[in-house]
């Protein structure tokens, strides 16, 4: 059997730079862009920068250039940007910069912002996992598994919460921003 060969660049990074700001380049790898329009109708692309721009601020002034994964969200307008912070493959300036994959819808963002135990006990139930555990005190099953992580939307797989000891914990830091 032959192996077809693929051009290298098929496995490179998708980008589309979406906004300058202080040095920082904000790129979409996959579809933020999209999605903020078909989940926030009532705004504009501008409206998506001033989020991205007032998230910038914080990440390098409060939370001092760190990559992370950040979920930057607007309180005046719910609008939730993923932003992966952190250098770009492709230069050499060693700035970190932010990466985006989605916009979030409003649900989703408020699971993510979500501090509560309940959270992890309907999402035992909507996937069925009961059956995974020998009692249904779901206490006792976070207890035995020690920790529950849950993926806060399918296109950012990356992006958990989960319990452990029981506190609420997350794999990336909330951004509010006005």
């Amino acid at each position: 059997m032959k192996l077809k060969r693929y051009k290298r660049e098929i496995f490179n990074e998708y980008v589309k730079k979406l906004l300058s700001y202080k040095g920082r380049n904000v790129f979409d790898t996959y579809h933020s862009i999209e999605q903020f329009n078909d989940r926030f109708p009532d705004y504009d692309y501008e409206d998506w920068k001033e989020v991205c721009r007032n998230g910038i601020d914080k990440i390098i002034d409060i939370f001092k250039d760190s990559s992370k994964k950040y979920i930057i969200i607007s309180k005046s307008t719910d609008i939730a940007i993923q932003m992966e912070w952190r250098k770009d493959k492709k230069s050499n300036d060693n700035k970190n910069h932010g990466f985006t994959a989605t916009t979030l819808d409003y649900v989703t963002q408020k699971k993510a912002t979500q501090n509560d135990t309940k959270l992890f006990v309907e999402e035992i139930k909507k996937y069925n996992l009961e059956k995974w555990f020998e009692t249904s005190d779901y206490k006792e099953m976070i207890e035995k598994i020690g920790y529950l992580g849950i993926k806060i939307i399918n296109e950012c797989s990356e992006y958990e919460i989960y319990i452990k000891e029981e506190a609420i914990l997350r794999n990336f830091e909330i951004v509010e921003v006005e």
